[in-house]
């Protein structure tokens, strides 16, 4: 059954299609294409990057290298904004900002090259950032160049994280003391922040959960909140 206003159906042989227009200069109309996957998510993100590149007008034969990095970047975070969830949108662009827009900024996309990013983002002299962190700085990464290898032809690259370390950290738990100090703190000069921390910690609500409510989830009366949950 075909999914209402998205053009994706599921075909007889178990794959999922996904159909968009394109303007055929030769033929001087719009003509169909399809693109396929195995799964629902899978042919919708195919989908969505087929559109984009669609509505991409550059009949150049040469990639534009004196774009700087932060140009394309730019342009990746409002595709997200567009077509992902709000929260994520919010993710990577915090990630952008504070861990590879200083780095890359001004970097024009000729120079650009798997020695220097891997230099870049591989070696930490000033602090040690957690594996988590760092796996997320490469995944927003290498998105933003696989952006920049489809809609300005530049050269494939993608960088891996270093190798991960196997040792289990303990988890420290705060104690009854801990938790009064920093309950304290956060009904003191209340403000959004806070309240975010204090929501995840009385409910048990993950982070990308928080970052998408909205007013009128929020029941004032009844002391209630409202969490849609969505599967992707």
């Amino acid at each position: 059954m075909a999914r209402h206003g998205e053009n994706i159906r599921r075909r007889k042989d178990g794959r999922w299609e996904g159909r968009y227009s394109i303007y055929e200069p030769k033929a001087g109309r719009k003509v169909i294409r399809s693109v396929y996957a195995g799964t629902y998510a899978a042919v919708k993100e195919k989908l969505l990057l087929a559109r984009m590149s669609a509505e991409i007008k550059d009949d150049k034969e040469e990639p534009d290298n004196d774009l700087t990095f932060h140009t394309i970047a730019v342009e990746w975070l409002n595709m997200i904004e567009k077509n992902r969830k709000y929260a994520t949108y919010i993710k990577y662009r915090s990630i952008y900002e504070k861990h590879i827009q200083e780095k890359l900024s001004e970097k024009p996309l000729s120079e650009l090259d798997s020695a220097f990013l891997s230099d870049a983002f591989l070696t930490h002299d000033e602090k040690i950032l957690s594996e988590s962190l760092e796996r997320s700085i490469i995944c927003v990464l290498n998105q933003i160049l696989s952006f920049a290898e489809q809609y300005y032809r530049i050269k494939p690259y993608q960088i891996s994280c270093r190798k991960q370390s196997n040792i289990n950290k303990p988890v420290k738990v705060l104690n009854q003391t801990e938790q009064a100090k920093l309950l304290k703190y956060l009904y003191e000069e209340m403000d959004i922040y806070k309240m975010g921390i204090l929501i995840c910690i009385s409910t048990g609500l993950r982070l990308g959960e928080i970052c998408s409510l909205k007013w009128e989830d929020v029941d004032m009366i009844r002391k209630v909140l409202h969490v849609i949950m969505k599967n992707i």
